[in-house]
């Protein structure tokens, strides 16, 4: 019984057309450069891969404006531990997205959510891989 979550997504350079699909993944985070505001992209409740034959998976699109910003993650991110055996939380995620320069360059802003959760787990020994990817639209 192996599966895995993923979300996919595919960006039309030109248009800002990003069509995505969402398979039992974290949601991404998504940063607006009009509002300079973070959220939750709104994603389907899709299945994971390879828990089920034959499911069917509903895809998505929204346009991201120039400046626009897709953050993804692995689980291993908001569910970092610390040694009170304390979460990290998707929704600390998300108060330092919002807190946080999103408009420096991409590895800056990697190296910023690194830090931060790495400040959380102090000296606890790391449960879970930690993946990150951002992307922006320019």
């Amino acid at each position: 019984m192996m599966f895995v979550t993923v979300f996919f997504g595919v960006l039309e350079i030109n248009t800002g057309k990003f069509v995505y699909v969402n398979g039992g993944h974290n949601p991404p985070i998504i940063y607006h450069a009009e509002s300079n505001s973070c959220e939750y992209l709104s994603v389907k409740k899709n299945f994971v891969l390879g828990g089920m034959e034959e499911v069917p998976y509903n895809q998505q699109e929204i346009t991201l404006q120039r400046g626009d910003l897709i953050f993804t993650y692995t689980d291993g991110v908001n569910e970092a531990m610390n040694e009170q055996n304390e979460e990290y939380t998707s929704e600390r995620l998300l108060n330092f997205m919002n807190s946080t320069d999103c408009r420096a360059d991409l590895q800056t802003l990697l190296a910023a959510v690194k830090a931060d959760v790495a400040k959380h787990v102090g000296a606890a020994e790391q449960s879970d891989d930690i993946t990150m990817l951002a992307l922006r639209r320019n």
